[in-house]
């Protein structure tokens, strides 16, 4: 997918309905129903972009049956065409932002492994090989 349709968190548009995030599942959890305790109601998400801008997100329980399975939390992915709902003025809130992103049915989910946080890529080298300058 090419970098130049991603859109970041903070250039969010809500009157579109053709945006494409990059973003990383930092935190998932399920929201179960208050009559039913072993039903969920919806799964709440906080996601995170490449620059390091987190925007909650959620599943209704009408779309649970599309991404139940496909969102896990670390994982990265592709989104496409969520909805966006404005989070109330004196409501709990998990990450600044002003609207909420929500996953609906038209919303497209592509798995991502080229998610790179803020633009860099770590690299994990074996102490020793740096020390004794060898090939790992």
């Amino acid at each position: 997918m090419a970098a130049s349709n991603l859109t970041f968190i903070p250039d969010l548009d809500v009157t579109r309905d053709d945006l494409t995030f990059k973003l990383r599942v930092i935190n998932l959890w399920h929201q179960m129903c208050f009559y039913k305790k072993t039903e969920i109601w919806s799964i709440e998400m906080i996601l995170l972009d490449e620059k390091g801008n987190k925007i909650q997100a959620t599943v209704s329980k009408r779309n649970i049956y599309r991404f139940k399975y496909i969102l896990k939390e670390g994982m990265a992915f592709y989104i496409k065409g969520p909805d966006f709902a404005a989070l109330k003025i004196d409501a709990f809130r998990l990450t600044p932002q002003d609207q909420k992103l929500t996953f609906v049915q038209q919303t497209v989910v592509t798995e991502c492994i080229d998610f790179c946080l803020f633009g860099l890529l770590l690299f994990f080298f074996n102490s020793n090989a740096i020390i004794n300058m060898s090939p790992f």
